[in-house]
């Protein structure tokens, strides 16, 4: 039976939002707190994180929060170390922290490609299980007292239930996560000389983790024993309330990064440029990966320039006053190393081109261009054949002039979500069918608009686009 009334977390890097939502997806409020300790992608404070975490929810109507008989939680993927008592051991680390990697490849030498074919990842990244090495590179006080290795949902979910488990998705996160076979490597953890027992029990996003412990349930004015759902990765999340088990679209979820996500039956051989996780039920997969930070670079000049966000009508109204192409200015906007499908971690951003003929304006324009070029490259190798539609959510969505540009960009037909937080959508979501026991709910897609790319405008985006990519 669906719960009348769900609670939705959804911890971004930059915000924190929280939402009661009904079986139909129909959001009956909304709370939201900013993040600017996490902004860079590399760390956090976790405990200040769970303070936000009991802020935002208590910020929604307490009466509403009497209703509700599920909770969804959904983050960005990260780091977090706990003890036996669920204390927090050390400073988090976010989705851009590689500390670790270096040792990782130091122990495993010529067998590398071996873990990246394991684990599905097309070059080594971070995670808690090189972040926890690099802990004991540091401190080997400290890593021996690590009871738990915790993604910051998982965190959170620890922190709600008393319990710490992960999602298939988030374990693929971790680096010793069979992709395959939806198992922690032994092989891996015996090289990389790490025990299981610091790993969370893995179970998928569609199913109940535990219960809302009596004390949380006082602190956030819900009734105990609540279950809460497994949920997963922000961005996989957002991508299963849009494209649900289509595997006919690609799930482009535009915010600080863009998530670009394919949804497939069965896992492909393993690749150097594509990232293959498990999905939310476990029993399909998606393909894809993050871009690194698309739209962060796009606030980051918004903000350079001197403009409060990287929407709205000053913004659009400065980018439209300018052609395709910026006057031939180019951006490269790889501020933190680039990801999907380049995976560079020391890929820095550039402008070329630059000449007296260009204001603010046409910074800004080659902005929006440089990160749909960015979005595009994902995009192609997801989608070699033209005509595959894109389902665009997050921020870029929120942007007609933005959406129509990408729709240009791409070549592709672009469908808008307009729901402004597919992410706690998702999460809402997931809780509902881990409490019905489903694997899918078409009921709760939400709508979209079409927008056709314009053929001028793509012959246009087209030559740019391969001089981008020669610069």
């Amino acid at each position: 039976m669906a719960p009348t009334h769900v609670l939705a977390i959804d911890v971004g890097s930059s915000s924190l939002r929280a939402g009661i939502f009904l079986p139909t997806s129909e959001r009956v409020a909304h709370a939201r707190l900013p993040r600017n300790d996490a902004l860079s992608g590399l760390n956090f404070d976790a405990d200040r994180l769970w303070e936000q975490v009991g802020a935002c929810v208590n910020l929604l109507p307490a009466g509403l929060r009497s209703l509700v008989e599920a909770i969804g939680v959904t983050a960005h993927i990260g780091s977090v170390f706990l003890d036996r008592s669920l204390n927090v051991l050390a400073r988090a680390s976010g989705w851009a922290d590689a500390s670790g990697v270096d040792i990782i490849a130091s122990k495993l030498g010529g067998n590398i490609e071996r873990l990246l074919r394991v684990t599905g990842r097309p070059v080594l990244t971070g995670g808690p299980v090189a972040a926890a090495l690099a802990l004991r590179a540091q401190s080997a006080r400290g890593f021996d007292a690590i009871a738990h290795l915790a993604s910051p949902k998982d965190f959170i979910n620890a922190r709600l239930t008393g319990d710490v488990t992960t999602d298939s998705t988030s374990a693929a996160y971790f680096g010793a996560f069979d992709a395959y076979g939806l198992k922690w490597s032994e092989e891996i953890l015996r090289e990389l000389g790490l025990g299981a027992a610091v790993l969370p029990r893995v179970q998928p996003s569609i199913t109940v983790a535990g219960a809302l412990q009596e004390s949380v349930a006082r602190h956030l004015g819900l009734r105990s024993g609540l279950p809460v759902a497994a949920g997963g990765p922000d961005g996989t999340v957002g991508a299963s309330f849009v494209l649900g088990g289509r595997s006919d679209h690609i799930a482009d979820i535009s915010g600080t990064t863009d998530v670009l996500v394919r949804v497939v039956t069965t896992p492909p051989a393993w690749s150097s440029s594509i990232l293959i996780n498990p999905y939310v039920d476990s029993r399909r997969w998606t393909v894809g990966g993050s871009t690194g930070g698309t739209g962060g670079a796009l606030a980051y000049w918004s903000m350079m320039l001197g403009l409060d966000a990287a929407h709205g009508p000053a913004f659009e109204e400065e980018i439209s006053s300018v052609p395709i192409g910026a006057l031939g200015l180019v951006m490269k906007p790889f501020l933190t190393g680039s990801r999907f499908p380049r995976w560079r971690r020391d890929d820095r951003g550039a402008v070329l081109g630059v000449g007296e003929q260009h204001g603010r304006a046409h910074f800004l324009r080659a902005a929006a261009e440089s990160i749909t070029f960015v979005a595009r490259e994902g995009i192609d190798v997801l989608a070699p054949e033209p005509g595959v539609p894109i389902i665009l959510a997050g921020g870029i969505a929120k942007s007609t002039l933005l959406a129509r540009m990408r729709a240009d960009i791409l070549g592709r037909p672009v469908l808008v979500v307009d729901e402004p937080d597919v992410s706690l959508s998702g999460a809402a979501r997931l809780a509902i069918m881990a409490i019905e026991g489903v694997v899918s709910k078409p009921s709760m897609r939400p709508a979209v608009r079409l927008i056709e790319p314009d053929p001028d405008a793509v012959r246009l985006y087209e030559e740019l686009y391969r001089s981008w990519q020669e610069n």
